[in-house]
């Protein structure tokens, strides 16, 4: 989603939709990544398999109403991936 922001530059958020509701889950990625083995280029180890390191992490993002929802770390890692790839 893109929204302006009063500034020339832009907004980039990946939302999921738990039932009805819209969850940024921007900050659960970022988190993601800044535990994952990136070397110096922001480039994964040579044989790292990303879902085997994420199938048995569970996060809890705040919804907008402040509970905490359990989403797996599997289910985010095609968004992980794509957000690496989308870095170089």
């Amino acid at each position: 989603m893109v929204e302006p922001s009063g500034q020339d530059w832009f907004a980039l958020s990946l939302q999921l939709d738990i039932d009805g509701t819209a969850l940024d889950v921007t900050p659960t990625i970022m988190q993601i990544i800044a535990s994952l083995p990136l070397d110096e280029f922001g480039e994964l180890p040579r044989g790292f398999d990303l879902e085997n390191h994420l199938k048995d992490v569970v996060l809890y993002p705040f919804m907008p109403n402040g509970t905490l929802v359990p989403v797996s770390g599997e289910k985010l890692t095609g968004l992980s991936r794509h957000f690496l790839k989308s870095r170089k």
